[in-house]
């Protein structure tokens, strides 16, 4: 596309931090935009080209809203007193399941985030790989 100065093109304002309308004010020798001001607060900056979109990864984005969560984690004494299963990246884990790990001894699943979980260890809340 041909550009001029004095053109309209929407990109991103820097200072009202979403896409707007700006005006063309200068050009670079090759013909591309060097310069714009924006429409609605005439701030003037350099013009960015609007990014394009990322390729996605074959995995499905785990959102928020799909993420499972636990009522509370048991306390400490709690979870010595029940039967705890070895931890392991391969194998599958659910909720309020108790694992022992060689590293951070034994925790409870509170949560879990597509391949990963959240374990509540004694030392605090562990992020850890499950199901590869």
């Amino acid at each position: 596309m041909k550009y001029s100065v004095g053109g309209e093109v929407d990109t991103l304002c820097g200072r009202c931090k979403i896409e707007r309308t700006h005006r063309i004010v200068a050009l670079d020798p090759d013909g591309s935009i060097a310069q714009v001001i924006c429409a609605t607060c005439d701030s003037r900056h350099k013009y960015k080209a609007p990014k394009l979109p990322k390729a996605t990864s074959s995995k499905p984005r785990v959102t928020r809203s799909e993420k499972v969560k636990t009522s509370a984690a048991l306390s400490l004494d709690e979870m010595m007193a029940m039967p705890a299963r070895p931890y392991a990246m391969s194998h599958l884990f659910q909720i309020g399941e108790i694992i022992e790990h060689v590293k951070f001894g034994r925790g409870q699943v509170i949560q879990i985030q597509g391949d990963k979980i959240e374990v509540h260890f004694g030392e605090g809340v562990k992020l850890l790989v499950h199901g590869r």
